[in-house]
């Protein structure tokens, strides 16, 4: 263990030297202690694969201190960076190291949880109805992490876990609130329903 050794250097041709020599131990003890209660020591410890990005952001925070206040320790082999020193800078560096390292595994942890589900059960009249509805629009809205493209009449969807299923029982209270008929028709009525204006009307 580490340890601090005090010398008196007090000398007999000091006035009072008598005096001072008595109560110097206590002095010097209490002093020391009250130092040593100011001083802090906290790790910021994040994860290997985050590292590199985390001492980037960080830089600017630990170029900031001065040295003689707090001493920075870069420990690259454990991700982590040790801070020793006045313990209300010690205290305000690490919350902010902190936050920076919990915002990146934040970030990390998000993206390992993106999943993506491709829908392929719609028939082409639903496809269009939910196109024409603005499904995409009407979601992105509530879900704005969620990634919605229609392929064909296809749906695709990334995002998380939580959101894909919203967006599927929006998705499908929407295309169970429709429905189809067949109807038969002669040749001159399926020609009319061909053309431009009616497709429009309808």
């Amino acid at each position: 263990k580490g340890h601090i050794k005090l010398i008196c250097t007090l000398t007999p041709d000091i006035w009072n030297f008598l005096h001072l020599v008595k109560g110097w131990e206590d002095q010097v003890f209490d002093l020391l202690q009250k130092e040593l209660e100011n001083i802090s020591a906290q790790d910021v410890i994040t994860l290997s694969d985050l590292w590199d990005q985390f001492l980037k952001l960080a830089q600017g925070d630990l170029d900031r201190l001065d040295q003689e206040d707090v001493l920075v320790e870069v420990i690259p082999d454990e991700a982590t960076v040790r801070l020793v020193g006045k313990q209300d800078l010690v205290k305000s560096t690490h919350a902010k190291l902190k936050q920076i390292a919990q915002e990146l595994e934040d970030e990390l942890d998000k993206s390992k949880k993106v999943i993506s589900e491709k829908i392929t059960s719609l028939k082409p009249w639903q496809a269009a109805m939910l196109r024409a509805l603005h499904y995409q629009q009407t979601v992105n809205k509530k879900l704005p992490n969620l990634k919605i493209q229609f392929e064909g009449n296809n749906l695709y969807l990334e995002g998380m876990p939580a959101d894909l299923r919203e967006a599927k029982l929006q998705m499908l209270d929407t295309v169970n609130g429709m429905f189809s008929e067949t109807l038969q028709m002669g040749e001159l009525c399926m020609e009319l329903m061909r053309m431009k204006p009616t497709r429009e009307f309808i």
